[in-house]
């Protein structure tokens, strides 16, 4: 049995402003498909009032995408509602692990995968009747200007160099899909935390302590000094 319905921010906090987005906001090929796996029951009414009020401090997501006459991209904080879909199996038996599952979609647009987790984080802790963690979100993007670009720095900022129409860069994605299989690495709280503990400086997050472990292990073990896929800078 499926069934959609709105969630609307608890209260309304966009008040139509304008979220100007810079080049890589709009890069929509990336998306964050994510799954959360959940052992006990959803109360829905509990997660629809604790998405409600997520919403009233992630105002943006509850806006519009649009492009001005300036061919300008921007957000429009327009306090829209979210459909949520509910979906309940009744034919199987019994699900593994007895769990419940949720999914989130989270379009480059609306941040990189730092904001994503955040958020997801802030929901979690308002669906548990807990305060979100300080500090808040703040809706500012930083956009460059054509007369501060420093091009001796494009040598390292290889997604500028090697930039190629929209059309040209999805035949090649495409052509990626055939060629790569995907891996899948698990790591458990416990590890991250380790991790983030043995790179041994209190301003590295646990992301970029995963980041360098990973490289590292491809530089160790997958490539050889003279190999061109060598990582040599994160």
């Amino acid at each position: 049995m499926t069934s959609t319905f709105l969630v609307y921010p608890s209260s309304p906090t966009g008040n139509n402003r304008r979220l100007e987005l810079a080049g890589l906001d709009v890069w929509r090929m990336a998306r964050i498909d994510n799954v959360f796996v959940y052992p006990s029951r959803i109360n829905i009414d509990r997660f629809k009032e604790a998405l409600s009020r997520t919403l009233s401090l992630w105002s943006f997501i509850t806006g519009r995408s649009r492009l001005d006459t300036d061919e300008q991209y921007f957000i429009e904080m327009s306090n829209n509602p979210i459909p949520v879909t509910l979906f309940t199996n009744y034919e199987f038996v019994k699900w593994p692990f007895d769990s419940n599952i949720l999914g989130i979609s989270w379009a480059h647009e609306l941040g990189d995968a730092a904001s994503c987790l955040n958020f997801s984080y802030t929901l979690s802790r308002l669906y548990q009747h807990m305060e979100p963690l300080e500090p808040l979100p703040i809706f500012e993007r930083r956009l460059w200007k054509h007369d501060e670009i420093d091009p001796s720095l494009l040598s390292t900022m290889k997604h500028f160099r090697d930039a190629k129409p929209l059309e040209e860069m999805w035949k090649k994605f495409m052509i990626d899909q055939e060629a790569y299989d995907q891996v899948n690495l698990s790591f458990s709280g416990e590890q991250l935390v380790k991790l983030r503990t043995l790179a041994g400086e209190d301003n590295i997050t646990i992301q970029d302590a995963l980041t360098a472990y990973i490289i590292l292990t491809l530089n160790k073990y997958c490539y050889y000094n003279d190999d061109k896929r060598r990582i040599l800078r994160m």
